[in-house]
Protein backbone atom coordinates (compact mmCIF):
# COMPACT_ATOMS: atom_id res chain seq x y z
CA UNK A 1 0.00 0.00 0.00
CA UNK A 2 1.30 3.41 -0.90
CA UNK A 3 1.66 6.06 1.81
CA UNK A 4 -0.54 8.42 -0.18
CA UNK A 5 -3.36 5.87 -0.32
CA UNK A 6 -3.13 5.39 3.44
CA UNK A 7 -3.30 9.14 4.06
CA UNK A 8 -6.33 9.50 1.82
CA UNK A 9 -8.13 6.71 3.65
CA UNK A 10 -7.35 8.26 7.05
CA UNK A 11 -8.52 11.67 5.86
CA UNK A 12 -11.78 10.16 4.57
CA UNK A 13 -12.53 8.69 8.02
CA UNK A 14 -11.74 11.85 9.97
CA UNK A 15 -14.57 12.69 12.38
CA UNK A 16 -16.16 9.22 12.22
CA UNK A 17 -15.18 8.49 15.83
CA UNK A 18 -16.94 11.63 17.04
CA UNK A 19 -20.03 10.69 15.07
CA UNK A 20 -20.03 7.17 16.51
CA UNK A 21 -19.67 8.62 20.00
CA UNK A 22 -22.58 11.01 19.47
CA UNK A 23 -24.80 8.20 18.19
CA UNK A 24 -23.85 5.53 20.75
CA UNK A 25 -23.73 7.63 23.95
CA UNK A 26 -27.52 8.08 24.27
CA UNK A 27 -28.05 4.38 23.55
CA UNK A 28 -25.57 3.36 26.23
CA UNK A 29 -26.98 5.84 28.76
CA UNK A 30 -30.53 4.62 28.10
CA UNK A 31 -29.43 1.00 28.44
CA UNK A 32 -27.75 1.68 31.77
CA UNK A 33 -30.78 3.60 33.02
CA UNK A 34 -33.15 0.75 32.10
CA UNK A 35 -30.91 -1.85 33.75
CA UNK A 36 -30.75 0.30 36.88
CA UNK A 37 -34.52 0.79 36.98
CA UNK A 38 -35.18 -2.93 36.54
CA UNK A 39 -32.62 -3.80 39.20
CA UNK A 40 -34.21 -1.37 41.64
CA UNK A 41 -37.68 -2.80 40.95
CA UNK A 42 -36.40 -6.33 41.54
CA UNK A 43 -34.83 -5.27 44.84
CA UNK A 44 -38.05 -3.61 46.00
CA UNK A 45 -40.11 -6.68 45.05
CA UNK A 46 -37.68 -8.94 46.89
CA UNK A 47 -37.94 -6.79 50.01
CA UNK A 48 -41.76 -6.84 49.84
CA UNK A 49 -41.86 -10.63 49.56
CA UNK A 50 -39.34 -10.92 52.39
CA UNK A 51 -41.53 -8.68 54.59
CA UNK A 52 -44.61 -10.75 53.75
CA UNK A 53 -42.79 -13.98 54.65
CA UNK A 54 -41.63 -12.50 57.94
CA UNK A 55 -45.18 -11.35 58.79
CA UNK A 56 -46.58 -14.77 57.89
CA UNK A 57 -43.99 -16.57 60.02
CA UNK A 58 -44.69 -14.26 62.95
CA UNK A 59 -48.45 -14.89 63.00
CA UNK A 60 -48.05 -18.61 62.23
CA UNK A 61 -45.78 -19.07 65.24
CA UNK A 62 -48.53 -17.82 67.53
CA UNK A 63 -51.25 -20.12 66.14
CA UNK A 64 -52.29 -23.13 68.22
CA UNK A 65 -52.62 -25.72 65.41
CA UNK A 66 -51.03 -26.41 62.04
CA UNK A 67 -54.19 -25.78 59.96
CA UNK A 68 -54.81 -22.52 61.84
CA UNK A 69 -51.18 -21.52 61.35
CA UNK A 70 -51.40 -22.10 57.59
CA UNK A 71 -54.61 -20.10 57.38
CA UNK A 72 -53.42 -17.08 59.36
CA UNK A 73 -50.01 -17.15 57.65
CA UNK A 74 -51.62 -17.00 54.20
CA UNK A 75 -53.90 -14.18 55.32
CA UNK A 76 -50.99 -12.24 56.85
CA UNK A 77 -48.85 -12.65 53.75
CA UNK A 78 -51.68 -11.51 51.49
CA UNK A 79 -52.36 -8.54 53.74
CA UNK A 80 -48.70 -7.56 53.82
CA UNK A 81 -48.39 -7.74 50.04
CA UNK A 82 -51.60 -5.75 49.63
CA UNK A 83 -50.21 -3.02 51.91
CA UNK A 84 -46.98 -3.02 49.90
CA UNK A 85 -48.92 -2.32 46.72
CA UNK A 86 -50.19 0.91 48.23
CA UNK A 87 -53.65 2.33 48.64
CA UNK A 88 -56.38 1.22 46.28
CA UNK A 89 -56.62 3.43 43.24
CA UNK A 90 -59.97 5.11 42.65
CA UNK A 91 -61.89 4.14 39.57
CA UNK A 92 -61.82 6.48 36.61
CA UNK A 93 -65.49 7.36 36.98
CA UNK A 94 -66.55 7.75 40.61
CA UNK A 95 -70.03 6.53 41.46
CA UNK A 96 -72.14 9.58 42.24
CA UNK A 97 -75.86 10.15 42.10
CA UNK A 98 -76.98 11.63 38.82
CA UNK A 99 -77.00 15.38 38.76
CA UNK A 100 -74.31 15.78 41.45
CA UNK A 101 -70.61 16.26 41.00
CA UNK A 102 -67.83 14.47 42.88
CA UNK A 103 -66.31 16.24 45.85
CA UNK A 104 -63.84 18.90 44.79
CA UNK A 105 -65.16 19.18 41.26
CA UNK A 106 -67.54 21.83 40.10
CA UNK A 107 -69.66 21.92 37.02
Amino acid sequence: MKPQGFRTRVQDERGSLALELVVLTPVLVLTLWIVGALTLRAMVAHAQVDDAARDAARVASIARSVPAAKQVAAAAAASSLQRARGPARPSTSPATPSGSSPVGRSR
